[in-house]
């Protein structure tokens, strides 16, 4: 190994120590670490010299929050569905449970324009922020919040219609 390397290996590795300090798990913590790696080789160009220290910890801390509100986002919505049932369900119901409503709203899903349909798959399924949704359309931010808003409230509206005619 270089300077270089060894350098970058001893930051890495006060990166995750420092994610575990914050409430990171030790696996988190190595993919977060991991990933700020690939981000920092990435953007390297624009990273200056005397800064790489704090731009990964910055990186890795921020990327971390955002790991840990879309796993809370995804507990919460686990917690409606068992306060709507009213009791945890076992195993099994929950199996069944869960086919029936991926079923109601790929259903759903498909009564949308597709317009609609992809902005929610993309925000959604594949959780992405409205930043890359708006690179990956090469449209406005703006306008990629109003329209999931729509297609939020339109979901929404056709989920309840369609989960009545059930």
């Amino acid at each position: 190994m270089d300077g270089f390397q060894e350098e970058l290996h001893a930051y890495m590795d006060i990166v995750q120590k420092h994610l575990i300090k914050i409430g990171a798990n030790p696996e988190d913590a190595q993919d977060v670490a991991q990933e700020t790696l690939y981000k920092y080789l990435v953007n390297i160009d624009s990273v200056e010299a005397d800064k790489v220290k704090s731009w990964l910890f910055r990186v890795a801390v921020n990327h971390y929050y955002d790991m840990a509100r879309r796993k809370q986002r995804k507990q919460k919505i686990v917690q409606s569905f068992q306060m709507e049932d009213g009791y945890e369900t076992t195993l099994p119901e929950d199996v069944l449970l869960n086919k029936e409503k991926q079923s109601l709203i790929k259903k759903v899903l498909n009564k949308l324009k597709p317009q609609y349909r992809d902005l929610l798959v993309m925000k959604y399924g594949r959780e992405l922020k409205y930043k890359e949704i708006s690179d990956e359309l090469d449209i406005n931010v703006g306008t990629v919040k109003t329209t999931v808003h729509r297609a939020r409230k339109k979901f929404i509206q056709e989920y309840w219609r369609t989960n009545q005619d059930v």
